[in-house]
């Protein structure tokens, strides 16, 4: 049968430690409290990436106020505030209490655009609002050309055959924005 030995002077030495610690913590960082002002608005510093972009190795938004408590990791703020359209599998992960970063499981395919919405409902810590929904846009890699033919572009006879290759399929309603334009002007 186990016997009972009272705790030694150290281990009650490193217990009064550690929650002395935690108290100043707590002093140090409190929670803030609920906001009761209607004019206290929560704001965005930073959204990355955006606009066109080669590849999406994360999607990270950075608020002007605490979000989570700090030591909060996934668990935070469910569903997290930021919405992707399409919807992209991946994980949402707080970076200290103001910073979400989105990754992606796999590599984002290039030509997609994805739409990207913090709503207007979300709310920090403290009860801040942020009022307005913040939207921003994502453009993963749009077409590029890989060959044309000819490859000479100089003197083509007017009824010349031309090839073009791209790195992604023409959207259905491309062909309306092919021009061509000679010395002389259209052609």
């Amino acid at each position: 049968m186990p016997s009972f030995r009272p705790p030694t002077p150290r281990l009650i030495g490193a217990a009064l430690v550690l929650v002395v610690t935690l108290i100043a913590l707590r002093l140090l960082y409190p929670e803030p409290a609920p906001s009761q002002d209607p004019d206290d608005r929560l704001g965005i510093d930073l959204v990355a990436p955006r606009g066109e972009v080669a590849a999406v190795p994360s999607i990270d938004v950075v608020f002007d106020a605490q979000m989570v408590p700090l030591g909060e990791k996934e668990e935070g703020l469910d569903p997290p505030p930021l919405r992707l359209t399409p919807e992209i599998e991946g994980s949402f992960t707080w970076i200290g209490t103001r910073a979400l970063s989105f990754v992606p499981a796999r590599p984002v395919p290039e030509g997609t655009r994805i739409a990207c919405v913090v709503p207007a409902e979300t709310r920090s810590l403290s009860g801040a609002r942020l009022g307005a929904d913040h939207r921003f846009e994502i453009i993963v890699g749009r077409p590029r050309l890989l060959r044309a033919v000819p490859d000479d572009w100089g003197l083509i006879a007017p009824d010349a055959t031309l090839h073009v290759a791209f790195t992604l399929p023409p959207a259905e309603d491309a062909v309306r924005f092919v021009s061509l334009a000679g010395p002389g002007g259209a052609i």
